[in-house]
């Protein structure tokens, strides 16, 4: 996997799946050397601000099947923190 960011609050993130890109990668997962799961969301590319999510596997898949909505995915976040950092 290749290495993302360091987060304070979760440490290293390892870039695990692009979902969405463009020219750069809008959605995606993340995970961390927990094996814990991030669905990162890049809402701005000029100044690199993504906002970060703790997710679970369930979630995840359930996203992918079109079983719920990305929005939910965010609500669901465990903890319910969510992260904003930029790059």
């Amino acid at each position: 996997m290749k290495k993302w960011i360091n987060v304070e609050e979760i440490g290293q993130l390892y870039l695990e799946k692009i979902l969405v890109t463009f020219d750069i990668p809008i959605l995606f997962v993340c995970s961390n050397g927990k094996n814990k799961k991030y669905l990162c969301l890049n809402i701005d590319d000029e100044d690199g601000t993504t906002v970060i999510a703790e997710i679970s596997e369930a979630t995840l898949s359930a996203m992918q099947q079109n079983k719920i909505a990305m929005e939910a995915v965010y609500r669901q976040a465990i903890g319910k923190k969510i992260n904003n950092c930029k790059i």
